[in-house]
């Protein structure tokens, strides 16, 4: 008949042992810290752009940073610092074209940098407010004699003094053609918009 005593102390001994691996595991690997807290989907994430983009220049696949400039609390508890940086990339982009077709600029957040080098993969999408009309990027291109007109206008006034002057032009019959270029979409370096995550992610506490 087994002896019950000794039965115990190696159950014991075992148990001791699986505890001591776990916890040897998880000081080696940041990654395997328990998660504590989350952030659920629907949680918006005030930022600032880090450097310029905009459709213009920007390639598919390129990535981009954010700086978290609102603090993210859960039950009291910062989870997110300011200065938490957020990673996103470019999922298509593309020029404005003549024909007033707008540029393209698709973007998506994915990584979330956390403390002590951990990270998450996260989903979020840019929440922005539309921006005031920019005629930064707004080319008008006259041809034939309606140049002139088009310039003419255009020294007058911004914008609408341009389609005054090539109107000018044409209907002193110089035969104008007028091709208006769609608007580039631009995020400035310094916007402030809300990063929205669409799927929960899971944290670990601030410390561990």
């Amino acid at each position: 008949m087994p002896d019950s005593r000794f039965s115990t102390k190696v159950l014991t001994a075992s148990l001791s042992l699986i505890f001591a691996i776990s916890s040897q595991v998880l000081a080696q690997d940041p990654e395997a810290d328990p998660e504590f807290f989350g952030l659920p989907a629907g949680t918006e994430i005030v930022v600032s752009m880090d450097n310029e983009i905009n459709s213009m220049s920007a390639s598919v696949d390129d990535t981009f940073t954010v700086t978290v400039s609102e603090p993210v609390e859960v039950d009291g508890e910062i989870m997110l610092p300011v200065g938490t940086i957020i990673e996103g990339r470019v999922l298509n982009a593309a020029k404005a074209a003549y024909g007033r077709k707008d540029g393209v600029l698709e973007v998506e957040f994915q990584t979330l940098y956390l403390e002590r080098g951990r990270k998450r993969a996260i989903k979020g999408t840019l929440e922005r407010e539309a921006p005031e009309d920019d005629d930064h990027f707004d080319v008008i291109a006259m041809l034939g004699g309606g140049a002139a007109g088009g310039v003419a206008g255009s020294a007058a006034a911004k914008g609408k003094g341009a389609l005054i002057g090539t109107a000018i032009g044409v209907t002193t019959g110089l035969g104008a053609v007028l091709l208006r270029k769609g608007k580039d979409i631009r995020i400035l370096e310094k916007e402030n918009f809300r990063v929205r995550l669409t799927h929960s992610v899971s944290l670990p506490a601030r410390g561990y």
